[in-house]
């Protein structure tokens, strides 16, 4: 009780160390203590450090505790859409609601902001073999590149 008063009367960038005691407090009960560490290193690597830069995996955080998808190179040969990257993410529910997050300016490919929704990603886009996807500020995805 102490504790909520005093985080209670924080103010301006001082409300932040509220933020992170009720993330964990929020993890911590959905997940248990065993993933917090894991999910605080994740958390530091995305929100901390700008999300490494641009390249993914840099800082050397536990990127492993973000949703991820596998793509072949076949499937890049053949074209694979950025809306379709978002879909196979689950960070929309329809190619109309990845396109509006794209005109609204919450989507990024490892960091840059994606401003064309018919852009074909390829190959050339993963660095060390991994694409850093985002969906606004909170939500963040990899897509891994397979044999």
């Amino acid at each position: 009780d102490e504790r909520i008063a005093e985080l209670a009367q924080l103010e301006g960038a001082a409300i932040n160390e509220a933020k992170v005691v009720l993330a964990d407090e929020a993890t911590r009960m959905l997940h248990g203590d065993g993933c917090l560490a894991a999910i605080r290193q994740t958390a530091a690597q995305l929100f901390t450090n700008g999300g490494g830069g641009g390249g993914v995996g840099s800082g050397g955080a536990d990127m492993g505790t973000l949703p991820t998808v596998a793509v072949s190179r076949a499937e890049l040969d053949g074209g694979i859409t950025v809306v379709e990257l978002f879909l196979k993410l689950n960070f929309a529910k329809s190619k109309s609601e990845v396109r509006r997050l794209i005109a609204a300016g919450g989507a990024r490919l490892n960091d840059e902001k994606v401003i064309d929704e018919a852009l074909v990603v390829g190959s050339g886009a993963f660095a060390d073999g991994q694409l850093k996807v985002s969906s606004g500020k909170k939500k963040h995805g990899l897509v891994k590149l397979s044999q």
